[in-house]
């Protein structure tokens, strides 16, 4: 538990890099609290560098997980792991943080879903090029790309409306 920040701070900033150069989202939660550590809360300084490298590498705001479970150590069964509760409050914070992306996501559906597919691939072929010239594709290339956007969203709605058909006790 006495993790060096120096240390952490570098393997963080290596891992956001990473993770970016793969052409993802990075976000990082602060570190979940511990209740048995006392007056040495290593997770304490370790959200602090969570913190700092979020901001120099332009992150979107994770959960504070650290927070949270200070405030309600009762999830917490041996002091570090969690219960059942604790873990839906997890995912909550979770889905709670990723809310602009959400927002995203589903402006990308509505738009995709609320257009037809002819009007969309005259617009990847024609108006992408326009917007940004490195966009400029051949017609069979323009199509696919039209396609593959319009059955990502059918899909992504899909796969949505089936997990929330699950029961919340069966998660």
């Amino acid at each position: 538990n006495d993790w060096n920040p120096e240390a952490y701070r570098r393997d963080l900033t290596q891992v956001v890099r990473k993770v970016q150069a793969a052409g993802k989202i990075a976000m990082v939660a602060r570190i979940p609290y511990r209740s048995d550590v006392g007056a040495q809360d290593f997770a304490e300084r370790l959200s602090r560098v969570v913190d700092e490298v979020a901001e120099a590498q332009g992150l979107l705001p994770g959960p504070d997980l650290y927070t949270w479970f200070r405030t309600h150590p009762e999830p917490l069964t041996d002091h570090l792991h969690m219960d059942d509760q604790g873990s839906v409050e997890l995912m909550r914070l979770w889905v709670d943080a990723a809310a602009p992306l959400r927002w995203l996501a589903g402006f990308y559906i509505w738009v995709m879903r609320g257009t037809p597919l002819l009007v969309q691939v005259p617009f990847v072929y024609f108006a992408l090029p326009e917007l940004s010239p490195w966009l400029r594709m051949s017609e069979f290339t323009a199509a696919c790309v039209a396609l593959a956007l319009n059955v990502g969203a059918y899909n992504a709605e899909a796969i949505r409306s089936g997990l929330q058909a699950v029961p919340k006790g069966q998660l």
